[in-house]
């Protein structure tokens, strides 16, 4: 049984954005095509958005195997882990 979250749905499209972001960025043409790279419904981003049910163990996974700090995702953290945060004053 996979665990899920809900978010507020502003929350769900910003994420739902940066994984879209991140994948095409990665050089996949499209959600659909990194979809079927790792075995997943191609409806699962447009399912994110609307019903704001997320799988955690997929945001974790995309997480690793992107090397992103999952707060980056979740919380909008404005940066990667590799990159020096920002410091506000």
């Amino acid at each position: 049984m996979s665990r899920k979250f809900v978010l507020e749905k502003s929350k769900r499209e910003a994420i739902a954005k940066k994984i879209s972001d991140e994948i095409i960025e990665r050089g996949y043409k499209s959600f659909r095509e990194f979809a079927k790279e790792y075995n997943i419904p191609t409806t699962t981003l447009q399912n994110w958005k609307t019903t704001g049910n997320i799988n955690l163990a997929f945001l974790i996974r995309f997480a690793e195997d992107f090397q992103l700090d999952l707060r980056w995702l979740i919380k909008g953290k404005p940066y990667p882990k590799w990159e020096k945060p920002h410091i506000n004053k």
